[in-house]
């Protein structure tokens, strides 16, 4: 159903036209979006992912690249892309779920392949947050955004899966995690914060100053909710090193968030 809604035409850009709780759906973006940027910029630091951190890691990206498509209102990439998206975003579960001996060619021809497109999917991101701070702020803006999103979580699923025999490729590949992962977090931010402060200001409203209050308070509550939101499970494995300085912010957060 999902291929089938992004293909309908009727629409400039790639999207699905789903409407589904969009304020909760841009929180679940920023939280899924700071799972991922955790994952990147830590996975120099790692190691290879164990099979529970590869599954939440990966799930993360998927939920990133699935949500974008309900909430941007439209991406900067045609319609008939959206289902090869997809798909390229599925393929790295195949290499994480599998245990099948038979398909273990398959799955090691995706490792082999997965540093390169990880590397890809983050230029084409990188591309797209950079012609988005360039462009003049507005719907172009937003849409690049929202795309450079996209991509960005296209290339952390790939990251998961991504393990560079050679030292330098190694290394290149985990500081480009780290790049994608700060790039990632400001152009979220940046794309909900636009598009929120977009529909209040077209919100008409007999009480003006309610109006300021709304354009102004409610996109920076729903990008530090969803941080919060997000580094939780990355708060809770501090406590196996130091008990003392996970338990503050992690109880600060689960205070905040009401969990």
């Amino acid at each position: 159903m999902l291929l089938a809604a992004a293909l309908q035409p009727g629409h400039g850009h790639g999207s699905v036209g789903i409407s589904i709780g969009p304020v909760g759906l841009r929180v679940l973006l920023l939280a899924a979006v700071m799972v991922i940027a955790a994952f990147a910029a830590l996975r120099g630091f790692t190691g290879p992912p164990g099979h529970r951190t590869a599954v939440w890691a990966w799930s993360a990206a998927a939920a990133v690249v699935v949500v974008e498509l309900l909430v941007s209102g439209g991406l900067d990439i045609p319609e008939r892309m959206v289902p090869l998206v997809l798909a390229v975003t599925a393929a790295p579960a195949y290499a994480i779920f599998s245990r099948d001996r038979r398909w273990a060619v398959i799955r090691g021809a995706l490792r082999a392949v997965a540093p390169w497109l990880c590397t890809a999917a983050a230029a084409l991101a990188v591309v797209e947050f950079t012609r988005a701070w360039l462009t003049v702020p507005g719907e172009q803006r937003m849409t690049l955004l929202h795309t450079g999103v996209q991509l960005a979580g296209v290339a952390v699923s790939w990251l998961v899966i991504s393990h560079p025999r050679r030292r330098p490729a190694a290394v290149g590949l985990h500081t480009a995690a780290v790049a994608l992962a700060v790039l990632i977090v400001a152009g979220a931010a940046q794309a909900t914060t636009l598009r929120t402060d977009a529909e209040n200001t077209a919100t008409v409203s007999p009480d003006p100053v309610h109006d300021r209050q709304q354009t102004t308070s409610t996109p920076h509550r729903h990008v530090v909710t969803a941080v919060l939101v997000g580094w939780l499970p990355a708060l809770r494995p501090l406590s196996r090193f130091s008990p003392k300085a996970a338990s503050t912010p992690y109880v600060a957060a689960k205070a905040v968030v009401g969990v």
